[in-house]
């Protein structure tokens, strides 16, 4: 069975790749010209080392985006789990009710609209080899834990 929520997010990461390249390009584009301009003026050195910082987010941002479509598009084609692993869209149900819906990966990349939790937070951790109708508790020493269920695993 084809996993169509990790379809559902390649489509989505190869949307926000093409945003980052034209932005990386763009703000590449900024520093150099900054960086043209500043070389004859002092004043304009923050100006350029803004540029230049602008530039090296936006190309990590591009690289992370990357490297998160290739994880999940090595599991896109393959059988839906039965246990939780790296990467899977999950929903959970806490004892209070509150519904979860998220995908669970390596490493997450801020993305609008899109829950992406690392397998080393401590809901990744908790809910990694577990299978629907399987509870957890979410606990932080010192703290109340809250328990949960895994109502689907995609």
């Amino acid at each position: 069975m084809v996993r169509v929520k990790l379809v559902k997010l390649l489509e989505r990461l190869e949307d926000e790749i093409k945003i980052a390249k034209k932005r990386a390009g763009d703000t590449h584009t900024a520093a150099s010209e900054i960086a043209r301009a500043a070389a004859s003026s002092p004043s304009q050195s923050g100006d350029r080392t803004h540029a230049e910082g602008q530039a090296l987010l936006s190309k990590k941002l591009l690289t992370e985006l990357n490297n998160l479509k290739s994880e999940v598009m090595n599991f896109a084609d393959k059988d839906v789990p039965t246990l939780v692993e790296v990467p899977c869209y999950l929903e959970v149900v806490f004892s209070n009710g509150e519904k979860r819906e998220f995908y669970l990966v390596r490493t997450p990349v801020n993305i609008c609209g899109v829950n992406l939790v690392s397998r080393e937070s401590l809901l990744g951790q908790v809910v990694q080899g577990r299978k629907v109708g399987d509870e957890f508790e979410l606990k932080k020493e010192g703290q109340q834990g809250r328990a949960g269920e895994v109502l689907k695993v995609e």
